[in-house]
């Protein structure tokens, strides 16, 4: 049993928490954020830990076994410092890394590295429509109820969330699912792409032509907390027909006049018809349940090739 630190901004941190014990294959019994950082009512997706707002580092490391610094521009060398100092000597684990996620220098591609037309298995597509639609926590999402019903698994993850975890491996941390993941025998596939599907431009169109060529047997749209029912009909315009899911973030943009768009986090559930709110305590099970029964099969039924 553990109990971790997260030294990160609100939004990079709401991730981290999101399947932290599925991460960390470990029991978590409290997690640790600095309350600068948070409201005290904050809700999390996909965690069930006690979160624990404390008033500085050094309350943080002294209650915590784990230690997960998301470093940005914004981190002083005097911060990095003073947490090394603090933890020396304690036999603490601390894992520190450059924030992969709302940097200037993030990388916002994709990683398809292969053709998908061919694949035999069922695929699965998670969509990004936005930098603040907390995909990650639907990617992990995604990964821990096949492999928790034991399927064998091939992701390709978002760029973002590709780095995050290859970050993660480099301590004797993580859950070991995540290191093999390109078993040649898997049964299901998981793909995850930054999205232009809901642009008026040629991107757009791309995309929706790319989506119908591999046919996927899931698809979940996420998006930013401003989406709405017209997502779908656009979706269904470009593809023809619907995501099975459409989910809102927690975060949106705010524009003032010509000045740079503010990230602003919303307070309360925001009613979007069409739309699941990510931290919906049903959301887990509803993916759950409607995924399983669109990609498996009776024993006596054999899967052949449906995307030819």
């Amino acid at each position: 049993m553990s109990k971790v630190f997260i030294i990160a901004n609100n939004y990079t941190a709401k991730l981290i928490v999101s399947n932290l014990e599925y991460i960390l294959n470990d029991s978590i019994t409290e997690i640790y954020l600095l309350a600068e950082n948070h409201f005290p009512n904050d809700t999390y997706p996909f965690s069930s830990a006690k979160i624990t707002l404390c008033k500085n580092i050094h309350e943080g490391i002294a209650n915590s076994d784990v230690i997960i610094m998301a470093k940005t521009k914004h981190f002083t060398l005097n911060i990095t410092r003073d947490v090394r100092k603090i933890a020396f000597g304690s036999n603490k684990t601390i894992i520190e890394f450059d924030d992969p996620w709302l940097e200037e220098s993030i990388c916002n591609k994709n990683n398809r590295t292969e053709s998908l037309e061919d694949i035999c298995v069922p695929l699965i597509l998670v969509l990004s429509t936005s930098k603040l639609s907390q995909v990650y926590c639907l990617e992990i999402l995604i990964r821990r109820i096949l492999l928790g019903h034991g399927l064998r698994v091939k992701q390709i993850y978002t760029e973002n969330t590709d780095l995050f975890i290859r970050e993660m491996s480099r301590y004797d941390i993580l859950n070991k699912s995540f290191i093999n993941n390109s078993d040649e025998n898997f049964n299901a596939y998981i793909v995850s792409l930054n999205s232009n599907i809901l642009e008026y431009s040629h991107d757009g169109f791309d995309e929706a032509y790319f989506i119908n060529r591999v046919n996927p047997d899931y698809v979940i749209l996420s998006s930013d907390v401003n989406v709405d029912k017209h997502s779908m009909d656009v979706f269904k315009y470009r593809c023809g027909f619907c995501p099975n899911i459409l989910i809102s973030s927690q975060y949106g943009y705010s524009m003032v006049g010509d000045a740079e768009p503010v990230i602003y986090q919303e307070q309360k559930r925001r009613k979007n018809k069409g739309a699941t709110y990510i931290c919906d305590r049903d959301l887990y099970k509803k993916i759950e349940n409607e995924l399983l029964s669109k990609i498996t099969l009776p024993d006596d039924v054999t899967l052949i090739n449906t995307h030819g």
